[in-house]
């Protein structure tokens, strides 16, 4: 059994973190040292199979998104765009296995597919002195998505755009015992899109299911992190348009742990 599938177990049985679909990035600039001393350290770097995800949906459905590759692009101390390079896999362990069910999971997830592109970023609207921030979010980009044709059955891979925007709010967090501790809670809220051909759409959904090329929705994360204490973090997530697909018409819920090799 390799390292990445040992770890991967450990985690899922000391459920140590409940991770999130969307990227989240906590700003601890104000911060102070321990909770987040790797991420002020490295935020600039160059960062290669450092992170990623496990991720436990209602649907059953699990996912698993590990990062090749971070680097920014643009002016160090300025301007610039957070660029992220993830591959991952998804499967259904617990639920039903309705046909293409994984397929929305994966549109639903904006870090998720076989090879995923993409920029992420956020810009500050309402900064205080201190941990407390208001930041417009966004992520656009790109991702192979796998399928099968609800018609032959054949799998299907095929591209897929993806553009998201909305708030991102986080503020400190103690345990009263130990008000030294600080730690962050965070929630961030996105009007989150989704575009392939038509073509494809209506091979994986049905014909008559679909009425655009383009998914539209809505995702809310929300977290609580704070040193040696607590690492509880999820999200809802639904595509609201081509309201004819069943797969749409409930939203998902997901919770998920996250690792970390260093």
């Amino acid at each position: 059994m390799g390292k990445l599938n040992k770890l991967l177990i450990a985690s899922l049985l000391l459920f140590s973190n409940i991770t999130f679909c969307q990227i989240i990035d906590i700003d601890y600039s104000k911060h102070t040292p321990g909770l987040a001393a790797d991420t002020v350290e490295t935020e600039d770097n160059v960062q290669f199979l450092k992170n990623g995800f496990v991720d436990f949906l209602t649907d059953g459905n699990i996912q698993a998104s590990a990062r090749l590759l971070r680097i920014n692009i643009g002016e160090r101390n300025k301007f610039y765009l957070p660029f992220f390079i993830y591959t991952g896999t998804a499967g259904n362990a617990f639920g039903t296995n309705k046909l293409n069910e994984t397929t929305v999971s994966n549109l639903l997830n904006p870090i998720g597919g076989t090879l995923n592109i993409s920029f992420n970023g956020l810009q500050n609207i309402i900064k205080s002195p201190g941990v407390t921030k208001l930041k417009f979010a966004y992520q656009f980009g790109g991702r192979i998505i796998n399928g099968k044709d609800s018609v032959n059955q054949e799998n299907q891979n095929f591209f897929n755009g993806l553009a998201n925007v909305g708030l991102f709010f986080q503020t400190s967090a103690w345990e009263p015992n130990d008000p030294n501790n600080l730690g962050i809670f965070y929630v961030q809220a996105k009007f989150v899109s989704s575009i392939s051909s038509k073509d494809n759409f209506q091979k994986l959904f049905g014909k008559h299911s679909i009425e655009k090329n383009y998914l539209l929705g809505y995702s809310l994360d929300a977290g609580i992190v704070i040193n040696k204490i607590i690492a509880a973090k999820l999200g809802v997530y639904q595509y609201t348009n081509n309201s004819g697909v069943d797969l749409f018409k409930k939203p998902v819920i997901k919770f998920s742990l996250d690792y970390s090799l260093k």
